[in-house]
């Protein structure tokens, strides 16, 4: 970092709300289940000071004004997940509303209060409490982590959600029955079973038939319904090729040499 991007983290009003040590002193730490903060106030010192006609009144958004530019850098520093909103000039009255995970919101009154006051109020009510903070900072979030048996993989207790009980193994370590195999779907499961249990059965036919099945699938509503007492369905044998349109196929298929494969 040269001289010059240093000096830029000096500019503007109040520099040191930038700087780390400023934003890690912020002591409010919300509840996990505030989501949104919206800080509502009006520019009501500027106009009284631009306009000489109006009278010198007290200024009761001075203290959320405050509140928004000293504390909030710090909030949104210790509460990464929660979304800070600024309305300004948009109602009367000053005050801050917190969304909740569930739709509610909690309104803070804040007119004519200081930041101090605010900052108090909004710690007690929505702020986790210092019992509770000190809780989970002696919890090992890591270890914690490292041990949830919701978690799989490398450095994990279990690598595979196939080494829980009651869940289907691997393929690679076990072979699934062809009854949950996807290319085994047009077949039923009686059939498959009396193919793999006949000992006559040819190596070459399950290719063939998975072969005729890629290029004429069995709909999924049978044409014809299954007769009882069939032991297997046949298939859909492939079409025969015409010879009426070309008479030469004719010809070469009477005259072709008995080598000829």
């Amino acid at each position: 970092m040269n001289k010059f991007s240093k000096v830029s983290f000096l500019l503007g009003p109040a520099p040191i709300r930038r700087t780390l040590p400023y934003l890690q002193s912020g002591a409010l730490i919300l509840k996990d289940r505030v989501k949104i903060m919206e800080v509502h106030y009006n520019m009501f010192r500027r106009r009284n000071e631009v306009d000489k006609t109006r009278p010198k009144l007290e200024n009761p958004h001075r203290g959320l004004h405050e509140f928004y530019f000293w504390y909030v850098p710090q909030i949104q520093y210790k509460n990464p997940n929660v979304q800070i909103v600024r309305f300004v000039d948009m109602n009367p009255n000053p005050f801050i509303r917190c969304w909740l995970e569930d739709s509610t919101d909690v309104i803070f009154e804040c007119f004519t209060k200081t930041k101090e006051d605010i900052l108090q109020q909004v710690t007690k009510i929505l702020g986790k409490s210092s019992e509770r903070l000190a809780l989970e900072s002696s919890l090992d979030r890591e270890k914690q982590i490292a041990e949830s048996p919701a978690l799989f993989g490398f450095n994990r207790p279990r690598f595979c959600i196939c080494e829980v009980p009651g869940h289907v193994p691997c393929s690679g370590t076990c072979a699934l029955p062809k009854s949950k195999r996807g290319k085994y779907t047009q077949y039923l499961k009686e059939e498959l079973e009396q193919w793999m249990n006949d000992p006559d059965a040819e190596e070459e036919s399950e290719k063939s038939k998975m072969n005729r099945l890629h290029y004429y699938p069995v709909p999924i509503d049978p044409v014809v319904p299954r007769v009882e007492g069939l032991d297997k369905m046949e298939l859909r044998k492939p079409l025969q090729r015409s010879t009426q349109q070309n008479p030469n196929i004719k010809e070469f298929e009477e005259n072709k040499p008995k080598d000829y494969t």
